[in-house]
């Protein structure tokens, strides 16, 4: 009701199932999430969001000092805190730092940038502002120019995107980790009222060239490899027809034998995942483990006092980006526009013109403001294809949205590893040898290296580092970023 009917699109959908805190607003003066009350439970209530905050133009004082304390980041969470901290404020002017977190707990912040909202609470001195007599700017505190946006809810993300005669798109997911899609039967949803297309590997062939640098990956695989692979598709009026339409596609699988553990994965016998096997060929098309040495093992290990062996585990993480995927496509003639949460239009622009065959000059990316990316926006991403397909079969602007499990299972995130370590030391605690061998999972599909780093932070002669990049039947893997960056006093996240 909110976003869709009265425009009101500062309240985010985060997750949906009330646990990020990003669609918080204020029902008759008290914090709610919004996802989880229904429209008919506010009849005859006050509802409160983020745009009621300022006046106008002129910001509220509290919306002034998130600015001021580079408080927004990305700024999907920015709403929803900023609905917590009034309410605070309200019941209690003069609140405790403790007082602060506690009543803003219920926001999640994936920048994690919770120390400048609760300093723009308290209006407290920034902790990392420092005076620097020679400089002008380094040192100083200067507010973000968009800040006013992000604060105001203004900021349009991809998912606020509204467009004339739009239509809303599902994906359907392959609920096993490899199966051979015998057929794929969507007469009955073509059928339904307000269906406007449905695609599958049967009418749609195009490739996701920057879903695997390694083999031909296509929007629709056959087989599926993973649990969450796209099967079909479904562009409908609204929401409701195209979700009734997913349910009435029928597809007829064949369960494959699957292996979920890297390791596992290259032992003779195993299901082969990708033809020619399971380890990942590299850039020259060698089957071969990734290797890097410096000195001479040997020597470091007859040199040590001590040697010690282990082994660790790294379990796949997902990147969790508060904003979840989202892309819209329209096309007008031969000219396609699409809109989508990107950290790299340009790789998007290419990606997009390269798998569709259009010319990248006919190709415009649009990204105004992002929800937070850590490495998983970096090109293009299945939904804009899909997108982009369904708007050129119906002729209408396409709007693709994916929930949060969605997001879960079918975008990809850091490449889990095991990891078998043997160092070598003298008694003076000076590392003599490195020896590791580790396997990184990197789901069906090679979207990234695989790569196992670390061991190069420390002063060690004799080094030897094998990888085997692995394909299993695990959610793809790629790059996953969580690095904090210094920006004068305030910290940002990539």
């Amino acid at each position: 009701m909110l976003r869709d009917h009265l425009g009101l699109t500062g309240t985010r959908i985060g997750c949906d199932r009330g646990e990020c805190g990003a669609c918080t607003v204020r029902l008759d003066g008290n914090t709610v999430y919004a996802c989880s009350q229904l429209a008919v439970w506010a009849n005859g209530r006050e509802v409160s969001t983020v745009e009621g905050l300022a006046d106008g133009d002129q910001l509220s004082p509290l919306q002034q000092r998130f600015v001021e304390h580079d408080g927004p980041q990305c700024g999907f969470c920015t709403s929803g805190q900023l609905m917590s901290a009034s309410a605070l404020l309200d019941d209690v002017p003069d609140p405790t730092r403790d007082q602060v977190r506690e009543g803003m707990v219920g926001n999640i912040c994936r920048c994690s940038n919770y120390n400048r909202y609760v300093e723009a609470v308290l209006d407290g001195a920034s902790p990392d502002t420092a005076s620097t007599q020679a400089l002008t700017k380094v040192g100083t505190l200067t507010p973000r120019v968009d800040g006013p946006e992000r604060v105001t809810g203004r900021a349009r993300y991809t998912g606020d995107v509204q467009l004339p005669g739009m239509l809303y798109a599902r994906v359907l997911r392959s609920p096993h980790p490899h199966a051979r899609v015998r057929r794929v039967d969507t007469r009955a949803a073509g059928r339904l009222p307000g269906v406007r297309a449905v695609i599958s590997r049967d009418t749609c062939d195009v490739i996701w060239r920057s879903g695997d640098s390694r083999n031909d990956r296509f929007l629709f695989n056959n087989p599926v490899r993973f649990v969450g692979d796209a099967v079909a598709a479904v562009a409908a009026v609204d929401r409701h027809s195209a979700e009734e339409a997913l349910a009435a596609i029928v597809v007829d699988y064949e369960p494959l034998e699957f292996v979920l553990d890297p390791e596992e994965a290259l032992r003779p016998g195993t299901v082969a995942i990708q033809e020619g096997g399971n380890l990942s060929p590299n850039g020259r098309g060698a089957r071969e483990p990734e290797r890097y040495e410096r000195g001479d093992l040997d020597t470091g290990f007859a040199a040590s006092d001590l040697i010690l062996e282990d082994d660790f585990t790294s379990k796949h993480i997902n990147n969790a980006q508060l904003e979840p995927r989202v892309s819209v496509a329209q096309w007008n003639g031969d000219r396609l526009t699409v809109w989508t949460p990107t950290q790299g239009i340009s790789n998007c622009q290419r990606d997009l013109a390269r798998d569709l065959d259009v010319p990248p000059g006919d190709v415009r990316v649009i990204c105004e403001y992002m929800g937070g990316g850590f490495g998983n926006k970096n090109q293009c991403q299945d939904s804009d294809l899909i997108a982009a397909v369904l708007a050129r079969e119906t002729d209408s602007a396409v709007k693709v949205e994916y929930t949060r499990k969605e997001d879960f299972l079918g975008v990809h995130g850091r490449w889990p590893t095991r990891q078998y370590y043997r160092v070598g030391a003298t008694r003076d605690s000076t590392l003599q040898a490195i020896d590791l061998r580790g396997y990184s999972g990197l789901g069906p599909h090679r979207k990234s290296s695989g790569g196992i780093s670390g061991i190069e932070l420390f002063r060690c002669p004799n080094v030897r580092r094998t990888v085997h990049p692995t394909y299993t039947n695990m959610t793809v893997s790629a790059t996953f970023a969580a690095r904090r960056i210094r920006r004068g006093s305030g910290a940002s996240s990539r």
